[in-house]
């Protein structure tokens, strides 16, 4: 080794994994990621991991479960963030290199598997709400995951259009920055790792 088993070396911390550890504690705070209209305020629907808003004409809609389910992804996100962080400076250390390694390998993907699973909870979502505005006498085609559509309702004989929006927000774009940053740990620490062979 070029330092003394037991010496930091700043040199060998995991930047991706220090960077990106860091940036993903800011994920449960950056708003929706998904944004559902209908109308103007008939029906509206902010949607992240860790955030579910939804309102009726302006009237919020609480739901218990769907609350605790957020807080629980959030908790899970910030402890995942912090195995990064701490994986990614004890890597300066040999002594703890190991213990790096396995937190690094447990850590850095989580926060693309959640985008992953985020996606695919969209699609069902969008086909949940489609099924059941057919079922309510809604005429209307919605889109998967983002795009615009005009349905419409008869009331008391008459037509009436009801717009409808989906959109994937600016929060989620970032998050997928955020996650490639991450995973981008995995593959520096196994560099560094070779690195250490080399050097021994």
């Amino acid at each position: 080794m070029t330092h003394q088993d037991g010496e930091w070396n700043l040199r060998d911390i995991n930047i991706p994994g220090l960077v990106g550890g860091m940036l993903i504690f800011a994920l449960p705070f950056m708003g929706a990621w998904w944004q559902v209209r209908f109308g103007i305020t008939a029906f509206v629907l902010d949607l992240s991991p860790f955030t579910v808003a939804t309102s009726q004409y302006g009237t919020p809609i609480a739901s218990p479960v769907l609350s605790v389910l957020s807080l629980a992804f959030m908790v899970l996100i910030l402890y995942f963030a912090a195995l990064l962080v701490a994986g990614s400076i004890l890597r300066a250390n040999p002594r703890y290199r190991t213990l790096s390694d396995w937190l690094v390998r447990w850590s850095a993907r989580k926060p693309l598997y959640l985008i992953i699973f985020f996606v695919l909870s969209l699609v069902i979502t969008s086909l949940a709400m489609d099924y059941s505005l057919g079922k309510a006498g809604i005429v209307m085609s919605l889109p998967i995951v983002i795009g615009e559509a005009v349905g419409t309702i008869s009331v008391s004989g008459l037509a009436v259009t009801i717009p409808a929006t989906m959109e994937l927000t600016m929060a989620f774009g970032i998050a997928v920055v955020i996650s490639v940053i991450a995973v981008l740990a995995e593959p520096c620490q196994a560099r560094r790792r070779q690195e250490d062979t080399e050097e021994d």
